[in-house]
């Protein structure tokens, strides 16, 4: 399908989600400020945008295309969630608490894919799965040892602890096969003992890891250092502490506060579908531009590239 084709079918697509969607946002949501105006006309185009890349590339296969259709779709889930959440719900920590998810998964999205390197992607992909398979096999092996369990318990949880040992055999072979092919980098031992996953690359070296905050400064696209820290801080809604627990409700301030962390968050994530898809770039940015007037990080873009 040519460049011309595609475009008119995108166009289409908007269209079709402003005549079927935008009239039914304007009515259920009672916040009517320029402020989530835009936040809604950038959501159509994120709607537009997806369903493109889920005609072009939904049908790909492998573990690393799985796990990067599904972050996508899931994204997309999130924002949305966020405008129900303080319009309707009117709770102004549950939706910081799902930016904070949609930060985390737009760094780990953008960690991924923007490397050049397949083997490397492929190296943190397998990182990434023991790293899960080692914790569930941790919480699954602390029931064990707990005595109040039941025994029917015990032995379902054994059988289990059966497999998770077996793809953990399946992916350290993976990942040493992996290992034998970068040869000409020099690889940390306790990234791959600790299933380092965020693990930082130097030059020929592979050692370390990101923390969160590293990779909130890394990839989003306004002030990197101030966006970062207002990131950070909402831990205290995703695990309760003391501040988020004094009150919920929304007020004009707390909901203009938090769409416009979505708002940035929204802008990151274009940024981000220019690096997961490199092909759909330019279409990507010359879209948002007509519709939305929204731009693209162009650091950003040019990383990975």
């Amino acid at each position: 399908m040519d460049r011309e084709k595609i475009r008119n079918k995108l166009n289409e697509l908007h269209d079709s989600c402003i005549k079927d969607g935008y009239e039914q946002y304007r009515l259920k949501h009672q916040i009517k400020t320029e402020m989530f105006e835009d936040y809604r006309r950038k959501l159509i185009a994120l709607d537009t945008i997806d369903q493109h890349l889920l005609d072009t590339y939904s049908n790909a296969t492998g573990e690393i295309n799985i796990m990067k259709w599904n972050l996508v779709k899931r994204l997309r889930s999130l924002f949305h969630a966020i405008l129900d959440i303080i319009e309707v719900n009117q709770d102004y920590n549950v939706a910081q608490t799902i930016n904070r998810m949609i930060a985390d998964r737009l760094s780990i999205i953008e960690l991924f894919f923007e490397e050049k390197n397949e083997l490397i992607v492929r190296l943190r992909f397998y990182l990434y799965v023991l790293d899960d398979l080692t914790t569930e096999k941790e919480i699954f092996q602390k029931a064990i040892d707990n005595k109040s369990s039941e025994e029917e318990d015990k032995k379902q949880l054994e059988a289990e602890i059966d497999k998770i040992n077996d793809d953990l055999s399946w992916y350290e072979g993976k990942v040493g096969t992996i290992k034998d092919q970068l040869s000409n980098y020099i690889i940390s031992d306790k990234v791959l003992e600790k299933h380092w996953w965020r693990f930082k690359v130097e030059g020929a070296e592979i050692k370390g890891k990101y923390s969160y905050a590293d990779l909130y400064q890394k990839f989003f696209s306004c002030d990197a250092n101030m966006f970062s820290t207002i990131i950070s801080s909402l831990s205290s809604n995703v695990h309760g502490l003391l501040s988020s627990n004094m009150g919920n409700s929304i007020s004009k301030t707390t909901a203009h506060a938090a769409i416009n962390v979505s708002r940035h968050l929204l802008a990151s994530y274009f940024d981000a579908m220019c690096t997961v898809y490199p092909d759909e770039r330019t279409f990507i940015i010359a879209f948002l531009k007509e519709r939305t007037q929204e731009t693209i990080n162009t650091d950003s873009i040019n990383r990975g590239f």
